[in-house]
């Protein structure tokens, strides 16, 4: 009599996490579920593994439930759990609360491993403390080649490796051997020998180097810290009001009211105008812009995927900065933060071009174009901080597992430069344009495929597709 269905989930983190949880849930026969992980805790991953105390989800509670069918389990677990009488200033004035991202890892830790206790099918959900270099096909499967040397088999592969690391901006290349040079902006431990009073430059202006700017305070630092970016934007203030419709309603609806409307935006031009129109109905007595912006968010894998190539990349380049900017927004608490930095001008934002740096002894050079006026300037800083976001090609990265990936054609990137290339079903395409039936990605991977892929609802939604699949397929 034949086994379980074995499932292997590349990647620990929140997306291979709830990938098991939801298989487990879903499956009527047991399966046998391992989940390839370096790092001792799964569900955790790099950003929901922070111990930094202000480091917040830029979402309220109750968009962060796995669960479609629970769509309050992550906001009752942080009340009965008592997460919630331990962080005061979760909860703001008009209601909403904003958990620390550590509270969302722990609640994500402790479903794993209730779920490989107990579920639904019986199936088993086994930890493998290492990481993936290659895949392979093998039998009627496929081998799966871990950094310690060992070998595990499966019947289906679901990569969640999440983003890869973040690049490092070539002017700033020399400075990459020098003690103030931080590249990875997750390690904030770097943070804790720099002198209070050291001026420090964050390279991006989105919510990570905010983010980090909130480490920086947590450590005592009082210098001058100046965020640069091409076009110096900051993220934009959270809805002041709660949302009319439950976001799982949302995001699974077929067929969203907003294209019902106007009909499905065939380029950048037309979306835009068309978000301008629904923005300029908004009463702003008892709503504002968020509302119809997060209608058109949630629509977009609806039609993402309709425009040529040629007009996606246009929106990569011209427009994205841009919906970014909109689309990921502070927290509350951080934003208090930043804004008071702003008003002692302690903090700064500063839009311009990178031209390049070099290392003076302790002090780090670095010289760049005003955006205002195209004026060269320079900056002497005792540290900089990569806060420039992750590399979004596989191709590209230093991931060794999507390296060999792609060096054995079983994948290759998306067309348009975002992640890697699959199909509306969420399999992997080889280098030849075919789906690969039992192999799939979840996740930010999949984000030149559907547009929306890196919140935790449009994860899920992935998630659940693959799922299907696995279990009926």
């Amino acid at each position: 009599m034949a086994g379980p269905r074995r499932i292997a989930i590349l990647g620990g983190g929140f997306s291979g996490a709830a990938a098991a949880l939801h298989l487990c849930r879903l499956s009527p026969t047991p399966l046998a579920v391992q989940v390839v992980e370096p790092r001792d805790k799964l569900g955790m991953g790099v950003a929901h593994g922070t111990t930094e105390r202000h480091y917040r989800l830029n979402g309220t509670d109750g968009i962060h439930s796995p669960y479609p069918h629970a769509p309050s389990d992550f906001a009752d677990w942080l009340r009965l759990s008592g997460e919630l009488d331990a962080d005061p200033e979760a909860t703001q004035a008009n209601g909403l609360v904003f958990p620390r991202r550590g509270a969302f890892g722990r609640y994500m830790e402790e479903q794993v491993v209730l779920a490989a206790s107990r579920n639904a099918s019986g199936s088993s959900i086994d930890h493998v403390r290492a990481a993936a270099t290659r895949l392979g096909p093998h039998g009627s499967g496929y081998r799966i080649t871990l950094d310690d040397g060992s070998r595990l088999e499966a019947d289906y592969v679901i990569l969640a490796l999440g983003w890869n690391a973040v690049g490092t901006p070539g002017p700033l290349a020399p400075l990459q051997e020098h003690p103030g040079w931080i590249g990875n902006p997750w390690q904030t431990h770097r943070l804790d020998d720099l002198a209070p009073d050291a001026p420090v430059l964050l390279i991006g202006t989105g919510l990570t180097a905010c983010d980090t700017f909130t480490a920086l305070l947590a450590r005592g630092h009082r210098g001058p810290v100046l965020a640069l970016s091409r076009r110096g934007l900051r993220p934009a203030s959270q809805n002041p009001y709660r949302s009319s419709r439950p976001v799982w309603e949302r995001i699974l609806d077929p067929d969203p009211a907003i294209l019902r409307r106007h009909g499905k935006p065939l380029n950048v031009r037309s979306a835009m105008r068309l978000l301008r129109r629904e923005i300029a109905a908004v009463d702003p007595g008892s709503s504002s812009w968020h509302t119809p912006f997060d209608e058109l968010r949630d629509a977009v894998p609806g039609f993402w995927n309709e425009w040529p190539l040629a007009e996606q990349r246009r929106y990569i380049r011209h427009a994205k900065p841009w919906y970014d900017n909109f689309r990921f927004r502070n927290p509350p608490q951080t934003e208090r933060l930043v804004d008071a930095a702003l008003a002692e001008g302690r903090l700064r934002f500063q839009g311009g071009r990178l031209r390049g740096a070099h290392c003076q002894g302790n002090t780090l050079r670095i010289e760049y174009l005003d955006r205002q006026n195209g004026l060269p300037h320079t900056v002497a800083v005792g540290a900089v901080v990569n806060c420039t976001g992750p590399q979004p090609r596989p191709g590209a990265s230093d991931n060794a597992f999507w390296r060999n990936l792609l060096a054995d054609g079983l994948g290759r990137d998306s067309p348009n430069g975002l992640g890697i290339d699959v199909d509306g079903a969420c399999r992997l395409f080889d280098a030849r344009g075919g789906a690969q039936a039992r192999i799939f990605v979840i996740g930010p991977p999949t984000l030149g495929r559907f547009g929306e892929a890196i919140a935790v609802p449009y994860i899920v939604r992935g998630i659940l597709e693959v799922a299907r699949q696995i279990i009926h397929g």
